[in-house]
This record gives C-alpha cells, sequence and structure tokens, in this order.
C-alpha cells in the first residue's frame, strides 16, 4: 500500500514530530509513505500544486493544521478556501487528519465556520481525531459518525533513560530540586503562568519550560511570562530551554519528576505523550480531553482548572506520595503499550484497506 502523506517536515513542530514517528511506523506495518512536505509558499496555486502531487499513491493522508494552507495571522478564512483548493486536486481515497479545531463560537463575518468546516469535511472519505471532544464536535457539525474516526494521540516507543535521575539533574544544575515540566510551544492555554503562581512559595521546586515561542504566535504572552517571572523573583527557579530536539529530550525527562499539564484547552497533545511515554507522573487540569485520556487509563492526577491553590495542593500531596507515583508511572506504561506508535499505525492500515476506490 503506497501513502502520499501531507505535513510539516524537518522543523521545529510539534506534527512534524509526529510526522516522523507516525511516518516510520507505517513502514514498519508494511506501507510504503510518500511525504508531501508544507511549503514556505502557500498561495492558491501552490496549494494546487500540492494537492495535485498527493495523487502518486493509493491513499492520500493529509495533517491538518490551520497554518498549512495559509498565513493564519492573515486570514483563517484563506486557510479554508485554500485547503479546499488542495483537497479538490486529490483523485485517491483521502483521510483528513484534524489536530485542532477552531471552536464555531470564533466567527467570521461574512464566512459563517460551520460552512467552512462543511466544505472541506465534504471533499475527504474519513477525518481522525485524537480526543473524543473532538469527534463530538464534528458531529454537531451534521456530519455522519460513520466518517470521523477516534485515534488517540499515539505514545512514542522509546528507551528510558540509562543514567540515574541525579545525573541528569546536574547537567542543568537542579541537583537536589523537585523538577516539574511543562513540555510544548508557549501560549497561554497552556497554563505556564498557573504553575508559576503554584509554586512561587515551594522553594525545593523548580520549573523547567521546555519549549519556546511558537514562530506564529503574536499575543506578547512570552513576554508577559518572563516579565512575571522577574516579578515573582523566580528567575532562579525557572528555566526556560527552548524547543527540545529529539537528541535532548531523554535528558530532560531523566531529570523530570513530574509532568504538568496545566492546561486551559488542548487539542491531541504530543508534548503530553512524551510524559506518557517516559512514564513520568502526571498532574493535568481537568478539562474534558484530560478525563477522557484518565478514563482510558493514563497516570494523571487531575486539579480544577485555572485554581492555583488547587494545584499547588496536587504538586505538595504527589511529590510526598512515593506510593501514588509508582501507581501512575505504571498506567502510563500500560497506557504507552495500548497505545503506541506501532498499533497506531496498524489500526490506520486497516483504516486505509476500507477506504472506497474512487
Amino acid at each position: 500500500m503506497n501513502v502520499s502523506l501531507y505535513t510539516s517536515w524537518n522543523s521545529q513542530c510539534g506534527i512534524a514530530d509526529y510526522s516522523a514517528q507516525f511516518k516510520a511506523a507505517l513502514e514498519k506495518s508494511g506501507a510504503t509513505v510518500a511525504i508531501v512536505p508544507v511549503g514556505n509558499k502557500k498561495g492558491a496555486f501552490d496549494l494546487i500544486h500540492l494537492g495535485k502531487m498527493m495523487n502518486d499513491a493509493d491513499i492520500a493522508h493529509v495533517q491538518h493544521d490551520f497554518s498549512f494552507f495559509a498565513n493564519v495571522n492573515i486570514s483563517l478564512y484563506r486557510s479554508f478556501v485554500h485547503c479546499a483548493l488542495f483537497l479538490r486536486q486529490i483523485r485517491i481515497p483521502t483521510v483528513l487528519s484534524m489536530h485542532e479545531l477552531v471552536p464555531l463560537r470564533v466567527g467570521l463575518r461574512r464566512f459563517p465556520l460551520l460552512g467552512l468546516y462543511r466544505m472541506i469535511f465534504s471533499l475527504v472519505d474519513v477525518i481522525t481525531v485524537h480526543t473524543d471532544k473532538h469527534r463530538r464536535s464534528i458531529l454537531a457539525m451534521g456530519i455522519p459518525a460513520t466518517k470521523v474516526v477516534l485515534m488517540p494521540h499515539p505514545i512514542p516507543e522509546i528507551e528510558l533513560p540509562s543514567e540515574s535521575k541525579g545525573h541528569y539533574k546536574k547537567l542543568f544544575e537542579v541537583e537536589g530540586k523537585q523538577v516539574l515540566t511543562v513540555f510544548g510551544f508557549l501560549n497561554s492555554r497552556k497554563g505556564y503562568d498557573l504553575v508559576l503562581d503554584a509554586i512561587k512559595d515551594l522553594d525545593d521546586c523548580v520549573f523547567l519550560i521546555a519549549g519556546g515561542q511558537h514562530p506564529n504566535d503574536k499575543t506578547g504572552y512570552v513576554e508577559q511570562l518572563m516579565n512575571k517571572i522577574t516579578e515573582i523573583k523566580l528567575a532562579h527557579r525557572v528555566k526556560i530551554l527552548g524547543y527540545i530536539p529529539e537528541s535532548q529530550i531523554t535528558a530532560v525527562m531523566g531529570a523530570t519528576d513530574i509532568i504538568l499539564a496545566p492546561f486551559r484547552d488542548m487539542p491531541g497533545s504530543g508534548s503530553l505523550s512524551l510524559g506518557v511515554a517516559y512514564n513520568k507522573p502526571i498532574i493535568g487540569s481537568d478539562i474534558d480531553q484530560m478525563k477522557e485520556l484518565q478514563s482510558r487509563g493514563i497516570g494523571a492526577d487531575i486539579f480544577r482548572i485555572n485554581k492555583v491553590g488547587d494545584l499547588r495542593d496536587k504538586i505538595v500531596s504527589l511529590l510526598n506520595n512515593t506510593r501514588k507515583q509508582s501507581e501512575l508511572e505504571q498506567l502510563s506504561r500500560s497506557y504507552a503499550h495500548e497505545y503506541s506508535y506501532r498499533k497506531t499505525a496498524t489500526r490506520f492500515c486497516e483504516l486505509y484497506a476500507r477506504l472506497p476506490k474512487r
């Protein structure tokens, strides 16, 4: 089976990292995968050309992000239209993986989002999502249930750190400290600011921010975060590491005691999947997606969203309870096995085989 995969590639992007591992897993499952990379130019004719490139395969698989079809800082509407132009060029069975949805309440004056979503969904055979919340959101748009498939975000199959935790903490100059880590690009919905307030009087805790500013971020959130770190005098206990290349992930995870996910919202979080892969205890906010992951078996303790005091209490309680830490680690170990890239690739190959020929 030959698969053409449209995705970001060889770039500092979570979907690029995801796609590299997904491609490798598909090929181990017997598929042949040809990458059609997202280009720097995203004009209408550029997307038409890229869409036509998808046809040299049996199956077209499109990784969707709004920035893959236009500069979304200029126009979200343009992203939808260019995506439709791209999809109209494809003449083979097509899977569209939606990593994120813009809520319908975020309207466009002349072009309602509902109509735009329906436009692109009508041009594909199957839509896959990482969370049941996103699946329900798409069903609410009137899309048939048979067309929307839940594929939980896969967990990387990694080699666990070979050195002691103390060794890795020394690398980051945090010896003797409890290390709390959040992975991923810095933005307000990930709740980095909540962590600052939660740990400001926890002198034995260090906060590793394992990510940097997203290239398309124009919100000023990173500057606000930096100012807050200075204002509450936490510069000595907060380390912003910037984008973490794959070669350095093991060291960061090796030094980490607890993964924090104080998210206000999240798509299928690739950054959180790293915490699961390394069998780290997780503390996450009680948003629907996190509760869904917890119900599916992820090793996470839950606090009330945006409640700094509750987050602080959960951190203190878990740090003082090694038995609970071990229980959460074991849950994540089992979850990582069940939702590995290898098993996810097998599920996708089965999905590809069921698609009707065009």
